[in-house]
């Protein structure tokens, strides 16, 4: 039943190029669109402007594609294997609000994909209140929106053999958001555990 209603789904609202192209990319395919750089002390991975990229993120993020995490995934694996036996990955928290309103944290399930769950301490961060999605503003607001937006829950758990902490989010674009929860949790890290911020795409 629920097989045929996707099928009258499709018929009645047919997907975009770009939706078709996502459905039918493989990992081969979508490898070329692993590109890491840096952009203010950020890595990230692949390039926002690209619209299959940009197809996969907001599937991953809003409807919860499980296809779009797995191609996500496939590029932070491919960054993380080298690094993987001394790293733990802290993704940005999202306010209690917006987690019902999606029904998932779209890093976390990002990290999942990539089969990272081992690797995961979702529990260092907590966001202090509801932000306004920085996608509306503009560079300055943006900095003032989400400035104090997180906290370190006191909750230190990292295995004895943790080098470097990596804060991941889904989209950086100024930055303002890793920076802030930087600054929340650098404070709080041993001093031996390198912290750095990484990004799906920018």
């Amino acid at each position: 039943m629920r097989e045929l209603l996707t099928v009258l789904l499709e018929l009645l609202f047919p997907a975009s190029a770009d939706h078709q192209r996502l459905k039918t990319a493989t990992k081969q395919e979508w490898s070329t669109r692993y590109q890491p750089n840096t952009y203010k002390n950020i890595v990230f991975l692949s390039h926002y402007k690209d619209s299959l990229v940009q197809t996969a993120i907001k599937e991953n993020k809003f409807h919860h594609n499980p296809h779009a995490a797995q191609l996500l995934g496939s590029l932070l694996m491919r960054w993380s294997e080298p690094q993987l036996q001394h790293t733990a990955f802290v993704p940005i928290p999202l306010g209690s609000k917006r987690l019902r309103e999606r029904g998932h944290n779209q890093v976390i399930s990002v990290l999942e994909a990539a089969q990272l769950q081992p690797h995961t301490h979702a529990n260092l961060l907590k966001r202090t209140r509801e932000t306004t999605p920085q996608v509306r503003l503009d560079r300055q607001t943006r900095e003032h929106n989400i400035k104090n937006a997180f906290t370190y829950t006191g909750q230190m758990t990292l295995p004895a053999s943790c080098l470097q902490v990596i804060l991941i989010d889904d989209v950086v674009t100024t930055g303002a958001t890793l920076r802030a929860a930087k600054e929340a949790l650098v404070p709080h890290l041993p001093p031996h555990i390198r912290l750095r911020c990484l990004a799906l795409a920018h």
